[in-house]
Order: structure tokens, then sequence, then C-alpha cells
């Protein structure tokens, strides 16, 4: 899936993709279900807040603002995402 998160601390956002570290085809950075940002908004739905650690045990909290099936996502980029 490709999802855009929102930074909550920040407001910063950031899209990816959530699958396999090192996929060759990715058209954008990769972060794996198991790195502690995929792990916390796997099952996310849009609009949900969730929270993760970074390895210095700094808590972030983070909005899932879409996640849209990879390929589908370029038709996906003209479409405003939930704020």
């Amino acid at each position: 899936m490709v999802v855009t998160v929102r930074y909550d601390a920040t407001g910063d956002t950031d899209t990816f993709l959530l699958g396999v570290h090192g996929a060759e085809y990715a058209d954008m950075a990769v972060y794996s279900i198991q790195s502690p940002l995929g792990a916390a908004i796997a099952g996310a739905r849009p609009g949900e807040r969730r929270t993760y650690h970074l390895p210095t045990g700094a808590a972030l909290a983070v909005t899932l603002l879409k996640a849209v099936p990879y390929g589908l996502h370029i038709a996906d980029l003209n479409q405003p995402a939930i704020h």
C-alpha cells in the first residue's frame, strides 16, 4: 500500500510504500511493515492517529491520511488527503 501520514508534532506529511525494503520497482521510499512506523500504522484507517517509538525511545504520533494500493497511487495523486 502507498500511505500518506502526517507527523502530528510538525504537521509535515510523508508518502511512502508500506512493503518490503529494497523493492526495486518502487518509485518512492519503502518502509517495512516490521519498522516501528510500519508496525504502528498497519491496520489503521484514514484519520486514525497512531504512536510509535524511535530507537532513541522518543514517541512520535502520526495520523494516517491515505492508503491506496501500489499502482493506483499514481491516479490518486490528484485526490486530496483527509486533513
